[in-house]
């Protein structure tokens, strides 16, 4: 059956007349008595199902999908063509059950996509795609969803799924297209994210960049991990007594996307706090084992191997930040300080800061700021301008040791120029933290 006219004729065109009215008659013929077909007009892309007399309809108005050339949601297999006669294929019926299971599927989530019309292409795109050169069975799409009823069928767990992925992937053609398991999200934060400026991760904040630009070595391997700490107490036998306490501290991490990072298998229960109390003083002493742990994921890495790359590498380790109900430890507001660090004050103590530690403390909260985030951008091309020959490395040295001057000079003026321009908080950000800490 010669469908050049799919790609070649347009409407109007009497081969292209020809060669809808050839497709209406085998799309009934081999509907099943089925009222209703998917349409396969550029408009409706097999997604609507229409009447035959409705899709003559919209052929007669709207090309003809040019991707469609194997009518597999009009009862061909993907093997062979099936000839103009309902009993001629021992394939069909599984064929129908098959495309109007997938059909259905895509229509059912179509309007949980009207805010990411992209991501849905994407599945459209996904459910066209062979799953390896000149594979006639499998789409991308329809082998993932085969895998995964497979998988809730006979409850494998995530981890053995995960293996049988990689396993599956390395048995198919080296082109094939089925994704492997959960190894490459691991980069997802560089390779994966959108970049429009708009904050939906942590990898979106001001903090990401300003570690990047102080550790560009770290930043270079996109497979180190940067770790949220969380703990907080809560009774295990859910009767509000106070006479037994449990305290799970948990690791997060953040290279994953929004919708997996705090999933409860990327998370990994470092310890587990119990007793008939709450630690109170005592959470440094729990907590030192682990900071011993980060220090050396920190410094040195641990040789890993990505089974997604089929290589080894040094795989280091950061902590990004901590997630903590303070009040909750058991301990008075000025004791706070540092136990989530594995130290801390008792009693009410002031400490005068080191000059390196008030600067470390108040960029730290200036490059997390966005208020902020105009004037360091206008400091860093100031320094690109007139210190030319120097390397970024040089540069972001340059920008961390003098911004928080430059920064204050710029507000000061800005100050005498249009007071009313500059906000309290921005005024207050530019004065700077006391060197005295209570």
């Amino acid at each position: 059956m010669d469908r050049s006219w799919i790609s070649t004729k347009q409407p109007g065109d009497p081969e292209y007349r020809a060669g809808v009215r050839e497709f209406i008659n085998f799309a009934v013929t081999n509907s099943g008595g089925r009222p209703k077909l998917p349409c396969p007009c550029y408009m409706c892309h097999n997604l609507l199902h229409k009447r035959p007399d409705e899709i003559l309809n919209h052929l007669s108005k709207w090309a003809f999908d040019k991707t469609y050339t194997n009518w597999i949601w009009h009862g061909e297999c993907r093997e062979k063509p099936l000839v103009s006669n309902v009993e001629g294929s021992g394939c069909e019926g599984d064929r129908i059950n098959e495309a109007d299971n997938l059909e259905d599927l895509l229509h059912s989530v179509k309007d949980n996509f009207d805010d990411n019309p992209t991501m849905f292409e994407s599945i459209l795109n996904d459910s066209e795609k062979p799953l390896y050169d000149g594979c006639t069975k499998y789409t991308r799409l329809s082998a993932i969803i085969k895998l995964y009823n497979l998988k809730a069928c006979h409850g494998w767990t995530d981890t053995s799924f995960s293996m049988l992925l990689e396993v599956v992937k390395d048995m198919l053609p080296e082109d094939n297209i089925l994704p492997s398991g959960d190894v490459e999200k691991l980069t997802w934060h560089h390779y994966g994210r959108l970049d429009d400026g708009m904050l939906r991760h942590p990898a979106d904040s001001p903090q990401w960049r300003f570690i990047d630009g102080n550790y560009p070595d770290f930043a270079k391997e996109k497979r180190n991990l940067r770790l949220a700490l969380s703990t907080n107490g809560f009774n295990s036998f859910g009767n509000l007594s106070s006479t037994y306490s449990t305290w799970p501290v948990i690791l997060a991490t953040y290279n994953l996307p929004p919708s997996l990072c705090m999933k409860p298998r990327y998370m990994f229960l470092a310890l587990l706090i119990s007793g008939p109390k709450q630690p109170g003083n005592d959470i440094d002493v729990y907590l030192e084992p682990l900071i011993d742990d980060l220090i050396i994921l920190w410094e040195d890495g641990i040789q890993v191997f990505d089974a997604h790359c089929n290589e080894n590498f040094i795989m280091k380790a950061m902590l990004f930040n901590t997630i903590q109900d303070f009040p909750a430890y058991g301990l008075p507001v000025s004791q706070h300080m540092g136990r989530m660090g594995g130290q801390g004050t008792l009693g009410r103590k002031q400490l005068d800061m080191s000059y390196d530690d008030w600067h470390k403390a108040h960029s730290y909260i200036l490059h997390n700021e966005d208020e902020v985030m105009p004037y360091i951008q206008k400091h860093m091309r100031y320094l690109r301008k007139y210190n030319r020959r120097a390397n970024e490395k040089s540069i972001a040295d340059e920008h961390n040791r003098s911004f928080i001057r430059w920064f204050k000079y710029q507000v000061f003026r800005e100050l005498q120029d249009s007071p009313s321009s500059i906000s309290d908080r921005l005024k207050s950000l530019a004065y700077g933290p006391n060197f005295n800490a209570t």
